[in-house]
């Protein structure tokens, strides 16, 4: 099976998964929110699309924040599903 390609020219196939690094799938989704979510705050900020986040108001961190975590529950039961099918 051909796998797609990760920056580098490394194939996606070997990057690890959270089943192969040992973390519990819970442990696995808190540090994906940590990092999606973080790099977003500090990324938007830095290569200008958006204002630092301590500019935007309660509400609008809340929404974003809302935001990362149906992203991250999608993702983290795509992990299940990849588990229970392998």
């Amino acid at each position: 099976m051909r796998s797609a390609r990760a920056g580098r020219g490394r194939p996606l196939a070997d990057l690890p998964c959270p089943a192969l690094a040992g973390l519990d799938l819970a442990v696995a989704g808190a540090v994906f929110f940590v990092l999606v979510w973080g790099g977003a705050l500090v990324g938007l900020p830095i290569t200008g699309l958006a204002p630092p986040f301590w500019k935007w108001g309660a509400r609008e961190v809340a929404i974003d924040a809302w935001h990362h975590v149906m992203y991250v529950v999608g993702t983290v039961a795509g992990w299940w599903l990849i588990g229970q099918a392998a």
